[in-house]
């Protein structure tokens, strides 16, 4: 048995210096990854975007719609 307790030293929180802070209403308001209404799943920018091939593509994809980055260089 493995006491988890032992092995985990420090919690700190994640930190989102780089990203954009967008609110929960200002997120549903712009439908980035989920529609307003329901059953119009093509109405989201995640839709819109969502090319990837696998279900980690897509999960990074929504990460970065949710969090975009604001140092241009990491952009390009």
């Amino acid at each position: 048995t493995v006491d988890v307790a032992a092995t985990i030293e420090e919690v700190l929180p994640k930190q989102y210096d780089d990203v954009v802070a967008i609110d929960v209403t200002t997120r549903a308001n712009l439908e980035l990854v989920r529609p307003l209404r329901e059953g119009n799943d093509q109405a989201t920018l995640f839709w819109l975007l969502n090319r990837t091939l696998t279900p980690g593509g897509s999960r990074l994809l929504r990460q970065w719609i949710l969090h975009p980055l604001t140092d241009g260089s990491r952009i390009e």
